[in-house]
């Protein structure tokens, strides 16, 4: 007998649509930088941290784990749903 699935009640008010044409196109033309960024990004951190990790004989790995985390973790690729669920404007107060 198979198990049941158990669905999941949706957030009131929260509509998913599928990401727009726009949305698509975006995700593209920002991961020609982002990707190439995160590569640098994340070379750097390792360097760093592999930098702590000698100079201080092993006993700083949390801040080298810091630092390899800081620019390897995370999405390396943007989704169009990223791109269209990013804040429309950006209010600065001062």
């Amino acid at each position: 007998m198979p198990a049941p699935t158990v669905m999941q009640p949706e957030a009131q008010g929260v509509v998913h649509e599928p990401p727009s044409t726009g949305a698509k196109v975006g995700a593209g033309v920002l991961n020609v930088v982002y990707v190439p960024g995160k590569a640098i990004v994340c070379g750097f951190g390792t360097i760093v941290a592999g930098g702590f990790m000698l100079l201080t004989f092993g006993s700083a790995y949390r801040e080298a784990v810091s630092f390899f985390n800081e620019g390897c973790g995370g999405p390396w690729l943007l989704t169009p749903e990223q791109v269209q669920a990013a804040p429309k404007s950006v209010q600065l107060e001062y």
